[in-house]
């Protein structure tokens, strides 16, 4: 019989080894839920991200570049754009170097703490995590509050409200805890299905955020719309509250037992399979923290799109990617046996032909065709967590998964560097040329995973005996 992708990456019965002291969850527990915060999470992140982005040109353009309110007014209007071009395109030039020193500053912390953790939450549990940076992210909804009610305050202020979730550990900590939580309490049948839940709950809340954000702030405007999603983080933090302590966190032995995890040898090409898989997904992430921002700005200048529009635009596309991800995991995963790999390369190939078609986009139309032709390319992130997870040695799943966050942590560093000076050095001859560079990378990926596969097929079938879950 042929064996399967995690037989051959690691020999028969180690793919299969689970950890005895790990209680796995049958049918829904509320112990177990994190569906519920990461909801709320990122309905609250994709509520406010657009208001925020308008309120700091707003105050670029009254602060920094000393025009008047009156001028600059249009920028928090949610459904329209009265000022120039010109205005538009030096307000933005400015914002992105805010935007850049941000995301740096968010990023700086996690990618220390991202070495330590995947071995410390085996030792303390995963929920700390979690909890840690939903408190972060509740005391950063609560100083934009406040930001906002200081009409005095310029852009850069907004740099300072972030500190406290960069300090928590941010979204790559948070995801360390909610991945490896799951695969803790789930078995290998069910693995794929409860992380491409996770995935649509994520889907699900940033739809659900963008497609109400501009009605919301048309009806209540910015500062109840920021404290309602101060209220939302303040939720999601509540139920998942615990006890945890962060001393420690940051022991040597950590960062030791990981490296030593990830880059000891492993049988069947096992650790250039693991590093390559690593590397397809931090390129993958690399372009998701470049574009978040500009595709915004992108929109606004070159097809003239209200904050409206973007919203709408960005709801579709997350319904979307939804519908991908659940007909592409639950449909066609099971009833047509697609591999984790050979659909983490198809939706590679889709993301790279989408953005293709959106650096070329000059109608509204064509920036929705390119969305829905990566209709499944949502679906790489839940895939390569559960091949990894599938195919690792339980002891060493946290291990790779941190390696896997502290990869990424570099991406809000770097990413937000490269991109943003690339729109600066191209608004005025070719603003698309972010998606270009978006294109490369995802095609860079797709290379890799078909290395990956390449690896895996490489090895002689006669070497496995295969297990009893290949054989069912």
């Amino acid at each position: 019989m042929e064996p399967s992708e995690n037989d051959r990456l690691l020999g028969a019965g180690i793919a299969s080894e689970s950890c005895e002291n790990v209680q796995r969850s049958e049918g829904f527990q509320l112990k177990y839920t994190l569906e519920i915060p990461m909801f709320l999470t990122l309905f609250g992140l994709s509520l406010s991200g657009a208001p925020i982005s308008n309120l700091n040109m707003f105050r670029t353009c009254v602060h920094s570049l000393n025009y008047t309110v009156v001028d600059c007014k249009s920028f928090l209007e949610p459904e329209m754009i009265n000022h120039t071009q010109e205005l538009e395109k030096e307000v933005q030039k400015y914002v992105t170097l805010v935007n850049t020193t941000t995301s740096v500053s968010e990023a700086l912390v996690p990618a220390v703490l991202s070495l330590f953790l995947g071995v410390w939450s085996d030792k303390h549990g995963r929920k700390p995590l979690i909890v840690w940076t939903l408190l972060g992210l509740t005391l950063h909804a609560m100083l934009v509050v406040v930001y906002s009610l200081m009409e005095t305050l310029g852009p850069w202020w907004y740099v300072v409200t972030t500190l406290p979730y960069s300090l928590s550990g941010g979204y790559n900590v948070l995801m360390i805890g909610a991945i490896c939580f799951i695969s803790d309490v789930t078995s290998q049948d069910n693995r794929s299905f409860r992380l491409m839940i996770i995935q649509l709950t994520f889907a699900v809340g940033q739809s659900a955020g963008s497609m109400l954000s501009p009605y919301i702030l048309k009806g209540v405007g910015n500062i109840y719309l920021l404290l309602l999603v101060a209220t939302l983080y303040t939720s999601a933090y509540a139920f998942t509250m615990i006890v945890g302590s962060i001393w420690t966190v940051l022991e040597f032995s950590h960062l030791k037992e990981m490296m030593s995890a990830s880059f000891k040898k492993k049988p069947n090409y096992g650790r250039a399979i693991l590093l390559l898989t690593i590397a397809a997904v931090v390129l993958a992430r690399f372009t998701t923290y470049g574009t978040s921002g500009l595709l915004y700005l992108y929109t606004r200048k070159h097809l003239q799109w209200t904050m409206k529009d973007y919203t709408t635009f960005s709801s579709t596309s997350t319904a979307m990617w939804f519908l991908g991800l659940f007909v592409g995991v639950v449909v066609f995963q099971k009833y047509l046996h697609i591999s984790d790999l050979t659909f983490t390369a198809i939706a590679f190939f889709s993301c790279a032909v989408e953005y293709v078609i959106k650096a070329c986009a000059k109608t509204t139309w064509e920036m929705y065709f390119g969305s829905a032709v990566s209709l499944f390319g949502s679906v790489f992130g839940p895939l390569t967590r559960s091949f990894l997870s599938k195919t690792l040695p339980s002891q060493d799943i946290a291990k790779a998964f941190g390696l896997l966050m502290f990869a990424k942590s570099f991406c809000p560093l770097l990413s937000p560097l490269v991109y943003n000076a690339l729109y600066e050095f191209t608004i005025s001859d070719f603003a698309g040329a972010f998606l270009v560079v978006t294109a490369a990378a995802y095609a860079m990926a797709f290379v890799l995973i078909l290395i990956v596969k390449c690896l895996i097929a490489r090895r002689p079938a006669e070497l496995y005996q295969p297990t009893d879950s290949a054989i069912n």
